[in-house]
Formats: C-alpha cells, structure tokens, sequence
C-alpha cells in the first residue's frame, strides 16, 4: 500500500497511518522543542549570573578607588576585565550618572543619558539586569561603603558562542524529529498494511453479509491473533445463518402443514372483505372448491352474512374478536354452529394486511349445553338444599330449595362463607369436612344440625361430594342437605334415614338403568358387583353371568382394563379412558371409560364406578389422523434436534464474539485515550506554537478518537443487549422518558425544541434495558429535528389487549421508506455525515425490544419526519 492509496483513501490503515505517524511527529516535536527551549534558558541563566558575579567583583574592587578618588587606578580596575571570554564592556559610574572608569576610554567623564541608565539612577541600590538579549547579558551591581551607595560597577557579556551552540542543538534536534518521523511512517506503514487488509478482509464480508451473500467466508491469513479468532467466529456465526436460513424455509413449509392438518377451519381474509386462502377444513365445512372459495366475500358462507360483515368490521375496530357466534352453511344447506376467533395481521412495515380466522365448531358444545341446562333446572327446582362451594368454604351457587331451607337468597350468600350455616361450636366440623373433600372423599347422609336465617336451629342430612375440573383436580365441593328437623324430633330419624336410602337406591338404580351408556361397579378384586342394561347389551352375556366375573374378560386388551382399573385405586379416577369391549358375536365397540373410586359409611373405598361412552366412530376418525399426527411428530423431532444444534452453535458463537468484543474494546481504549490526551496536552500548552492547519489536524485527531470510543461502546452495548439477563419489574414509563430527556437538557440547550409528553402506559420488563431503548429513540429524534427552527417531538402509547405500543414522533429530516427495512440493521444509516452517529442505536432498540416479546418498526417521509414504534406484551401487573 503506496502513499497516493493512503491519501487516497479514507480507509482503516489511512487513520491509523495518519493517526500514528502525525501523533508521533507532534510528540517528537514537542519533546525537542523542550528540550531546545530548557538548554536555551538555562545558558541565558548561566550567562547572567556569570556577568553578576564580574560586576560583583568588579564593584567590590573598585571601592578603594572610589573612595580615593584615584581614576586612573579605577580605570585599571576595569581595563583589567577586558581579557574575559566574550567581554564587550565594563564601566563604574557615579550616583548622578557620571562615567567614572569605562573600558572605552572615551566615554570616561561623560553622563549617561539613556533611558535604561536614567532609570538605573532613579532604582533603589541592588542587583539590575540591564540587558537580556540573545547578543548580550548586561547587570549592574552598586558599589558601597557599608551603608553609603556611592556608584554602579556595569557589565556586559557577549553571547555568540551560546547562540551558535543553540543553533547547532536546534539543527540537531530537527533532524532527529525528521528521522524518528520517517521510522514512525514505516512503523505505521507495516503495522497498517498488516492490520488494516486483514480487517479490510472482513469488513468487505460483512458488506457481503449485508447485501445478502450469505455464502461468502473469512478467509483470513496469519497466526492465531484476536482478528484470525474474530473470522473463525464469524465463519461460524455465518455457519449458522445458513443453517437458521434453510431452516426457516423448512419451518415455513412445516407451518403450512400444520394448518393443513388443523380440524378447524382457517381463513385469511383481505381488507375489501375478500378470502385470501383458505385451508382443507374450511373446503369440507363450506363443500366449495379452494378455487372458488379464494376471491370470494367471504360473507357468503354463513347463515346470517350481516352478522358475519359486523363481526368483520369489529376485528378493524378492536383490532380481535373472541367466541363469536355464527354458523357455517355448507352447500348440501347443513349448517355448522361455530364459534371465531379472528385477529389483524400485519406485513413487514407494520400495515394492515387483513383478518387471520379460525373457527371452532361447538354443535356438541351446544347439545353439551343444552344437557347442562337441564340439569341446572332439575337443580333448581329440588326442594333440598344444592349448593357448591369452594376448598375454603366460600358458597358459589345456591338454590330455591336452599333459599326455603335457611332463609337465605342468593344474593345474600353467594360469595360468603359456609360457616353462615354453622351453629355456634360446630365451625370445626366444616374444616373437617372440606379436609375429606380434599382427598377426593365423599360424605354421605351425614346429619348434623345448622342455623337458619331466623336462628332457628335445624336438623339436616348432608351430602357432599368432590367438583373436578377438566384435568381432574378437585376445585371445590357440592352440597345436598335435606331438613330431617322433624324426623329427628319425633325419634324417628332412623327409619327416615333408611327409607331416604332405600328411595335413594331406588332412584339411583332408576337412573343407572336408564342411561344409554354402560355402567358397572367392581370390587377391590377386579370382579364386577353390578352392571346396569346398557352393559349386559354391549357384551351380549346376561346379568348373572357378568356378576362375579372378572371385567377385564369383556375387553379386547385385558392387560390394559386392568392397569386403567388399578389407576383408578391409585388416583382415585379415571378419565376418558379408552379401552374396546368385545361382544359375544365378535363385534367391538370402542368406549371412553370415566371411573372413579366410592366409600362406605366409613370412609373406606368399597370400590368403582366406571361409566362408557361409544367412541366408535370417534375412533375410526382418530385412527385417521393419527397417521397424519405421527408423521408430523416425525417431522417435529428432526427440526427440533436440528433447531436445538443450531442454537447451541449460535450460542457458542455470541459467546466467543462477545468475549472477542470485550477484549478488543479494552486493548483499543488504552491507545484511544492516549491519542486523545496528549492531542488535548499539544493543543492547551502548544497551541500558540502550531498553526491554524496544526491545530485542525490536532482536533480530527481527537474527534476520530472520540468517535471510535464511541463506537466500540456501541458495539459492547449491541452484544450485551442480546446476552444480559433480563430482570423483569414494573417500569412507570411516564419516569423513565423524563429521566431521559432531563439527561439530555444540557444538549438541546439553546435550541427551540419542544417536547409533547402523552400519557404513557406502564409496562412489565427489564428497567435498565427499557431506559436504553427510550435514549436511543429520543436521542435519534433529537438529533435529526437538529436543522428544524421549531422542532417537535411527540412521545406517546397505545394500550392493547395483548400489547402495548409505544410511540417517538418527530418533525425532522425523516427518511424514504423504501429503505425503512434498513433502519433496524447494525451500520445501516439512511443519512450522510451532517448527523451523527455510529449506525448501532437502532440495532440495539430492536435486539432489546424482541427479547421482551415485542416488535418494532418505523414509518417517515424525506423532510417531513419520521415516527419510530415498538410495542411491549401485556403482563398480568403491568397495569398494577
């Protein structure tokens, strides 16, 4: 690399060339220039006081001939001195000025009359330097008589001989300057030629990177250095973008098999209200062609399309729905009850690109329902007392027969405690029920006595029972008291007590009997105690023969009948647990079992319910899917052990790059600093020595100083923000942007600068990360209204179900949005150099906001301003 390519151009090598070679000469220089000027002041200090020590002696031999008044001896005094090195004269005169004795003969008797000499006579008697010149060194010293001044003794040096000495020390220090600064040059010429192509190596790859090659590698020669290391690293990191590259397009094929596999239908819908694309579920509950169906209205495949229109235009408006009612026609006119769920998806730049769908079907939900409803009012129109209630004993339903039982409505109780019910010493007794309730026990025509409204004290048979959820948790407990007051007043409590049984049976086996679905008890000893019709149906064997037998003889997997039975003992219930009975004539009916243990009186488990439910046919269409499920599966394990390699090696990769990062930033601030320092000790204590061009050259020292600093603290605080942990906390939004522009007050000072604060909603996440997004965006937004005479700046949130946008609007240079994808990318500046700026910021903004879960974008015109967005997911405290 020759000097005509350095000047040339304004690379890597040409700063550090021209940083090291003009910082060298500049220190050189200052340090002989020193070292000039100490010896120059140092021989004109030895050169005064050598001709104060003559006039001194001078004076002190010239006393006795002053008080003789003997001229001619004092004249001899003074020719006496002639033969000192470099003396050009000597002279002692009188108070009044009169030459006494002169080595000028001349002058002796003569008044001197210039302005130095006049002054001297006025000056109190003391030591005087008369002349301090680079040609002559002049000190006049008094002459005394104790205390009586009666003369000056004056003498002048020559100095030739220290200036001659001065210039050839000058010379000399010029050319060492010159040399040290050639060797420097060559020095600045190895080091850059080696550094700086082997960084050009990879800077051209990240530009590479950057326009989209992928492919290309670091290949970069040498030992194992911190750069060969930082190409390794980033051959790797290169590595894996290839691998996540390919694997993304796998992950977009694998998405659009999944909806493809969906049961519910799904649909994509633009804004003019036409489908988009659809899947094969929506094809089978519509019955029309994908053809035909993508282009359409998509209004025009439900019963009621004004409702489906309204529910449409709610999704632009709220940005959602949830649970929406309508009902797919099918083109056979069946109709389908379906429940949506519809959601706006946006493109790249944050616009609205249309309505994603998907509709669950609810027929069985309804019919569900409408079972539901008719237990609920069997329920209500009991004259026993049904309520349920919490594991803590809070009442959560309640009905008339309770209302008639204790005087208590519904409104009065629901939400309060059971203990409302109690007498005074029985609370213990409902902690000790709700304890057996607990372990999945059950109570059963228990009587004990309770209050009334009135405090009537009455006398009840209490039932209670386990509540489950879906998964098979106890959640709370259920209630039937009967008042048994009289029954138990008139001594006859027993033989009601057995008669409410014996109808219980009854009613119990009523029901048993009725049900379509098979049910059984079964002994601790795997042999069945009772079956009801549906049972002796699905077998095809009489009752006599079931009882006493072994159940697990009726299924198609024996094995499996008894671990589901023995998971009953272990847990205490089954669900949905899917078995197949074998009837006499061979057939198979595939059922769903739902058991669960029983008790005795005591508490004891005497043994299990089981309930079928006829799956066949649900089972035929599992069957069906299951093969499409484990292929999927399949397909899921191998990307996910591919993923999960990626991200080790990705992982791997930042780690090293971060340490590299870390060490590199700290070997580099140490030069950096003393670059800048000693720039700013030439520029304070030299500057009168240097030149406009000098001092120029001095300051774009230090601003590239500064502005390399700057940038490797950028580049720390990009890696540090995709490798810190995250403390999550509540963050008072409002705090942190005043926070952030009173830090930046001393910066806008003087401009006409207006900021308008909206309210900003809280959010949920890592404070000191947050902090450094809002300085970055507000910072940017500062910067670039910088030309405006009245600039504003806009800061504000939309608060969402899901998320929360926040929002930095300003008026300033704005950008062409046909770059905008650009904005976020690390060295990516859509401005030239009239703005600041190291191209990181809003890399930085972009990595902290995705790893809290959020998204960012920015919209802008050229010259009119821009508006830079990122949102935050809701937390369950954030609006704490």
């Amino acid at each position: 690399m020759g000097p005509s390519e350095i000047a040339s151009r304004r690379s890597f090598r040409r700063q550090i060339i021209l940083t090291f070679v003009v910082g060298f000469f500049f220190l050189i220089s200052a340090f002989s220039i020193y070292l000039v000027e100490s010896e120059r002041t140092q021989r004109h200090l030895n050169s005064i006081n050598e001709t104060t020590g003559l006039a001194q002696s001078l004076a002190a031999n010239s006393v006795p001939w002053v008080l003789a008044n003997d001229v001619e001896g004092l004249e001899e005094v003074v020719l006496s001195l002639q033969r000192y090195p470099e003396f050009r004269y000597a002279m002692v005169i009188s108070p009044s000025g009169r030459v006494l004795a002169h080595s000028d003969l001349a002058k002796v008797g003569q008044f001197l009359s210039d302005e130095k000499s006049l002054a001297l006579l006025e000056a109190p008697p003391e030591n005087r330097v008369m002349r301090d010149d680079a040609s002559v060194a002049e000190v006049a010293v008094p002459v005394s008589v104790g205390q009586r001044h009666v003369g000056w003794a004056r003498i002048g040096l020559g100095r030739e001989k220290n200036s001659g000495e001065l210039r050839r020390l000058t010379l000399g220090s010029a050319l060492f300057v010159l040399l040290a600064t050639i060797s420097a040059l060559l020095a600045a010429l190895l080091i850059a030629n080696r550094l700086g192509h082997r960084i050009g190596l990879l800077v051209r790859v990240a530009e590479e990177v950057q326009a989209g090659n992928y492919a290309t590698r670091a290949n970069i020669p040498g030992g194992e250095d911190e750069i060969t290391r930082l190409a390794s690293s980033l051959n790797h990191m290169l590595d894996a973008l290839a691998r996540n590259e390919g694997s993304l397009r796998a992950a977009a094929r694998y998405t659009r098999s999944l909806i493809e596999a969906s049961l519910d239908p799904l649909v994509t819908i633009n804004p003019d209200g036409k489908i988009t694309d659809v899947n094969e579920a929506t094809i089978r509950a519509t019955g029309v062609a994908r053809e035909v169906l993508v282009g359409s209205d998509f209004s025009n495949y439900f019963t009621e399309p004004d409702r489906a229109r309204a529910g449409y235009r709610e999704v632009y408006a709220k940005g959602f729905v949830t649970e929406y009612p309508l009902a797919i026609r099918h083109v056979s006119g069946a109709a389908i009850d379906v429940l949506y769920n519809a959601s706006l998806y946006r493109d790249e730049r944050g616009d609205v690109a249309g309505v994603f769908a998907a509709a669950r079907d609810i027929t069985e939900r309804k019919r569900s329902e409408e079972r539901n409803a008719q237990l609920a009012a069997i329920v209500e129109s009991s004259d026993d007392a049904i309520f349920g209630k919490t594991l803590e004993g809070v009442i959560t339903s309640w009905n008339k027969g309770a209302e008639l039982i204790y005087g208590y409505t519904a409104q009065e109780v629901v939400g309060g405690s059971v203990s409302v019910l109690m007498p005074p010493g029985r609370r213990q007794e409902m902690s000790s029920n709700l304890a057996l309730i607990r372990e999945g026990r059950h109570i059963v025509h228990f009587e004990t006595p309770r209050r009334r409204k009135d405090g009537k004290e009455i006398y009840v048979s209490l039932t209670m029972s386990p509540v489950k959820d879906d998964a098979g948790h106890i959640i709370g407990a259920s209630a039937i008291e009967r008042d048994v007051t009289e029954l138990k007043q008139a001594g006859d409590a027993l033989r009601q007590r057995e008669a409410d049984l014996r109808v219980a049976s009854l009613y119990t086996r009523s029901l048993i009997e009725a049900s379509l679905d098979p049910l059984m008890t079964i002994d601790p000893d795997g042999r069945i105690t009772d079956v009801n019709e549906a049972t002796i149906l699905a077998t095809g064997i009489a009752r006599e023969a079931l009882i006493g037998s072994d159940v697990s003889a009726y299924f198609t997997e024996p094995d499996k009948a008894r671990a589901g039975y023995q998971e009953v003992y272990a847990k205490g219930f089954v669900t949905d647990y899917p078995l197949a009975i074998r009837h006499v004539s061979g057939n198979v009916t595939d059922v769903l079992f739902n058991a669960s243990v029983y008790r005795d009186e005591k508490g004891n488990v005497a043994g299990v319910f089981a309930a079928a439910r006829n799956v066949t046919a649900l089972r035929r269409t599992e069957r069906e899917l299951r093969k499409e499920r484990e292929h999927l599966e399949e397909l899921v394990a191998m990307r996910t052990a591919e993923l999960t390699t990626a991200n080790g090696d990705l992982e791997a990769t930042n780690g090293e790059l971060e340490a590299f990062a870390y060490s590199v930033s700290h070997d580099l601030r140490v030069p950096l600093r003393a670059i800048d320092g000693f720039s700013r000790i030439l520029l304070e204590d030299y500057s009168g020595k240097l030149d406009a061009e000098g001092q120029r050259v001095l300051n774009v020292v230090r601003d590239n100083a500064v502005k390399m600093a700057r940038l490797i603290d950028d580049i720390l605080a990009f890696s540090r923000a995709g490798r810190s942990e995250i403390a999550p906390a509540r963050i008072d939004m409002d705090e942190a942007v005043r926070a952030v522009i009173e830090e930046l007050a001393p910066a806008v000072a003087g401009r006409k600068l207006t900021f308008d604060i909206k309210p900003l909603a809280p959010a949920q996440g890592d404070a000191a990360m947050i902090r450094r997004v809002w300085t970055n965006l507000i910072d940017n937004a500062v910067k670039f209204t910088a030309p405006k005479p009245d600039a504003v700046i806009e800061i504000g949130s939309t608060a969402g179900k899901d998320e929360t946008t926040y929002y930095v609007k300003d008026n300033g240079a704005g950008f062409d949005m046909q770059y905008a994808t650009k904005l976020f990318g690390v060295f990516q500046r859509l401005h030239g150099s009239e703005f600041a700026g190291t191209g990181i910021g809003l890399a930085i903004v972009k990595r902290i906001v995705v790893r809290h879960g959020g998204r960012v974008w920015a919209e802008g015109k050229v010259n009119e301003g821009a508006t830079f967005y990122f949102t935050l997911p809701v937390r369950e405290d954030s609006h704490a």
